[in-house]
């Protein structure tokens, strides 16, 4: 049990390292945080019912981290589109005070 504790944290900190150092959005990071974590647990439970939970734990980490990332780097790429979208919004917004400040402004020097 203490050689399966043990192979998890460290495929964990294996799977943090690598997948955080990738070039992506904080929910990216932390997907693959978690991801990598409960994937090195879940595998580490599964390798030890079947009889290795070193190798378990290393597969799970692996795979949690790959899909931790995956769905966190969607949201993030979401959040991206919906900022885009607000600031797009927010620029049309001003362009039309602006048009309809200078009409104001027309009528008033006529």
């Amino acid at each position: 049990m203490n050689k399966t504790l043990i192979s998890l944290l460290t495929c964990g900190s294996i799977s943090l390292a690598l997948f955080s150092g990738c070039e992506s959005g904080p929910n990216a990071q932390n997907g693959a945080a978690w991801g990598a974590l409960t994937g090195a647990a879940l595998g580490a439970i599964v390798g030890h019912q079947s009889g290795d939970g070193a190798e378990g734990a290393a597969i799970g980490a692996v795979v949690g981290g790959a899909v931790g990332h995956a769905v966190g780097n969607e949201r993030d790429e979401h959040y991206a589109e919906t900022q885009h979208y607000q600031t797009e919004l927010e620029i049309a917004q001003a362009r039309q005070a602006r048009a309809e400040a200078q009409a104001r402004q027309e009528r008033m020097v006529i």
